[in-house]
C-alpha cells in the first residue's frame, strides 16, 4: 500500500510539472498600449509555482518507499538462520540451502528498507499531491484569468487602435507645426532685421530730404545768382556794353591813330573793325580786326614789315592813350618804351625816326627808350648806360 501511494504521488507531481510546463507554454504575450512592451499576465506566479512542483517531482524521486515494516520479520529469521547455519557446520547441501533461503530473505529485507522509506515519504507526497492539486487549481483560474486579461487587453488594443492612430497623426502635425514656427521665427527675425535697415533707410531718407531742401533752396539762389550773372555776360559780352563802348570810342581811337600814323609813315593808315562779315555769307558776327592799308592796298598787320608794325603799334599805344588821357581829364607826358623785338636794322632806324617826331612834335615832355640795340643811341638826345658791379647797378650820362 505504502509503494503504490508513492507511485500515485510520484505520478501526480509529475503531472503536475507536466501541466504547469504547458501552462507557461500558452501563455501569450500582450503588448503594452503605451510604451509597446510585450508582457505576460501570470507569468511570474506560474514559474514560481512550476519551480515549487520540480523540487517536489524531484524529491519524490529521491525517495522510492521501502518494504512494509512487516518484513522485519523476515529479517530476524535471516539473523537465525545464520546462528543455525554456523551450528550446523558446513553440510554442503544444508548450507545450500540456507544460503539460498539467506539470499532470499536478505531481498526481503532490502525490499522492506525500501518500502519503510517509502512509507515514510507517502505522508509528504500526499501533502505535496494536495498542495500541488490547489497551486493546479490555482493555476488554472490564474490561466483562465490571463486569458480574460489577453482578451480584454485585445479589445482594449483594439479600442486604442483610434487613438493610438490620431496620436501618430498629432504628432505629425505638431512636428509639422513645430518646423513651421521654426521657420516663422527665422523669417521673423530677418524680417525685424529688415524693419531694422528700413528705418535706417527712411532716417537716411530724411536726412536725404533735409539737405535736398537745403540743396533745393541753394540752387534757387544759385539759379537766381546765374540769371543775374547771364544778363551780366549779356551784358558785358562782345555784343553788350563793351562793344557799345568800343564802338563809340573805335572811331576816335582811329583818328588819333592815323593822326600819329601819318607822322611816322605817310601814306598808312589803320582802322578797327567790330564786325566781320560770316563765312557763308549768312550775316555778321562781333568781332575786333586790325586792318591796316598803304599803297599797295589793304592787307592784314602780319604782312607788313617789321617796322612798319612797330610803327603801327606805336601809333595805336599813343592814341589808346591820348583816349584814356582825354577821358580821365588829363594829359600824357611821358612814353616809355623798354626793349622793342623783332626788328632788324632798317626796322630799328624807323622806329628810331618816329621816337624823335613824338620826342620833338611837342606833344610828349619826354620819351624814354630802353635798348641793348647800340645804333638806337643815334636817334636820343642824351644816352645814358646802365653798368652792374660788386655793389649793384649804375646808371651814367654817356653822352
Amino acid at each position: 500500500e505504502q509503494v503504490a501511494a508513492w507511485t500515485a504521488g510520484y505520478e501526480s507531481a509529475r503531472t503536475r510539472v507536466d501541466e504547469l510546463t504547458a501552462a507557461m507554454a500558452a501563455l501569450v504575450p500582450i503588448p503594452c498600449p503605451k510604451c509597446g512592451t510585450e508582457v505576460s499576465p501570470g507569468r511570474d506566479d506560474l514559474a514560481a509555482r512550476l519551480g515549487a512542483a520540480s523540487n517536489e517531482y524531484r524529491r519524490l524521486e529521491g525517495a522510492r518507499p521501502k518494504e512494509p515494516l512487516g518484513l522485519a520479520t523476515e529479517a530476524a529469521q535471516i539473523v537465525r538462520l545464520e546462528d543455525r547455519r554456523r551450528e550446523l557446520g558446513h553440510a554442503p547441501a544444508t548450507l545450500a540451502a540456507f544460503t539460498l533461503e539467506l539470499r532470499r530473505l536478505e531481498a526481503l529485507a532490502a525490499r522492506a528498507d525500501a518500502v519503510a522509506d517509502a512509507e515514510a515519504s507517502l505522508a509528504e507526497a500526499e501533502s505535496a499531491i494536495a498542495a500541488a492539486d490547489v497551486e493546479i487549481a490555482t493555476i488554472s483560474a490564474g490561466g483562465a484569468a490571463a486569458r480574460a486579461a489577453v482578451v480584454e487587453a485585445q479589445a482594449s488594443l483594439a479600442e486604442l487602435e483610434p487613438v493610438l492612430e490620431k496620436r501618430s497623426r498629432v504628432a505629425a502635425d505638431v512636428a509639422k507645426a513645430t518646423g513651421e514656427l521654426a521657420q516663422a521665427r527665422v523669417r521673423l527675425r530677418s524680417a525685424q532685421g529688415a524693419e531694422a535697415s528700413a528705418k535706417a533707410a527712411l532716417e537716411q531718407l530724411d536726412r536725404l530730404a533735409l539737405e535736398r531742401d537745403q540743396v533745393a533752396a541753394g540752387i534757387a539762389s544759385v539759379d537766381a545768382d546765374a540769371a543775374l550773372l547771364r544778363r551780366l555776360v549779356a551784358a558785358f559780352g562782345v555784343t553788350g556794353i563793351p562793344a557799345r563802348i568800343i564802338e563809340s570810342v573805335l572811331p576816335e581811337l582811329e583818328a588819333h591813330a592815323n593822326e600819329l600814323l601819318a607822322d611816322l609813315r605817310p601814306g598808312m593808315t589803320v582802322a578797327i573793325r567790330a564786325q566781320r562779315a560770316k563765312k557763308d555769307g549768312s550775316g555778321v558776327v562781333e568781332a575786333l580786326d586790325l586792318v591796316v592799308r598803304d599803297a599797295a592796298g589793304e592787307r592784314p598787320l602780319a604782312l607788313f614789315s617789321g617796322g612798319e608794325r612797330m610803327s603801327v603799334s606805336l601809333a595805336l599805344a599813343v592814341g589808346l592813350s591820348r583816349l584814356v588821357a582825354r577821358r580821365a581829364g588829363s594829359r600824357i607826358e611821358s612814353l616809355a618804351v623798354d626793349e622793342p623785338d623783332g626788328l632788324d636794322g632798317d626796322a630799328r632806324k624807323a622806329f628810331g625816326q618816329a621816337l624823335r617826331v613824338l620826342a620833338h612834335k611837342g606833344e610828349l615832355a619826354r620819351v624814354v627808350l630802353v635798348s641793348h640795340h647800340a645804333d638806337l643811341a643815334d636817334y636820343a638826345d642824351e644816352v645814358y648806360e646802365v653798368t652792374k658791379d660788386a655793389q649793384g647797378s649804375h646808371v651814367g650820362l654817356v653822352s
